[in-house]
């Protein structure tokens, strides 16, 4: 029986101990107690905060590095596709627009990446990857003729440049689109536009009924 009283006694003791609150004046602010926890009443919305918050990262940055690429890409492939033309060996500048060119595909992927909460334009990736890696495949066959001493087909350079600064400014398209969305979602939150849970309790009956998801329209 002792045991019994003593077990009922450190229960009673640890139930205690974990309560917040016995009455509505333990709890800080409008929050009421409600089976030892403070809550917020029926009707008063809780401000939570997200567990991913939105954030553009450097996509802005990336972006703009990577279409300043792109421009410097396309007009190597002008200056190689000139020098072709004029019967010169444009297979330096040809290589040196590659080398121009896959850093500033990278560098806006990896800004767009960069973003947390936003997930941009995926059509727009996956165009720019394919135009860019296609790109990449003419710019090697160039090089190869190049350094065979073949001559290229006449605007097989401009066009691969074309292709190469598209795909680069697709990339670089959906790393602004992306921060973008994320500024979008930020403001949302701080204004309290966006989802927020309601801690629901009833004054009368003192029980919590739950959570609810409250939008502003």
């Amino acid at each position: 029986m002792r045991r019994l009283i003593l077990v009922g006694f450190l229960a009673l003791a640890a139930f205690e101990a974990n309560a917040q609150c016995k009455a509505d004046v333990d709890c800080k602010g409008d929050r009421i107690c409600v089976r030892s926890e403070c809550v917020e009443p029926a009707g008063k919305v809780a401000r939570v905060v997200p567990f991913d918050r939105s954030d553009p990262g450097w996509a802005r940055t990336g972006g703009t590095v990577a279409l300043v690429g792109a421009a410097a890409t396309l007009a190597l492939a002008i200056v190689a596709e000139s020098m072709t033309a004029n019967h010169e060996d444009g297979t330096g500048v040809g290589a040196a627009a590659v080398a121009v060119a896959i850093p500033s595909a990278l560098v806006a992927a990896f800004g767009s990446s960069s973003v947390r909460g936003a997930d941009g334009s995926p059509a727009l990736r996956v165009v720019g990857w394919i135009a860019f890696g296609v790109a990449l495949v003419d710019a090697a066959y160039l090089i190869t003729l190049g350094l065979n001493d073949v001559r290229a087909p006449t605007g097989a350079a401009v066009s691969t440049g074309v292709l190469g600064a598209l795909g680069i400014g697709c990339l670089s398209a959906d790393a602004f689109i992306r921060a973008g969305e994320a500024d979008d979602a930020a403001r949302r939150l701080a204004t309290g536009d966006g989802p927020r849970l309601i801690p629901i309790a009833d004054r009368a009956t003192r029980r919590a009924s739950g959570l609810g998801l409250a939008l502003r329209f």
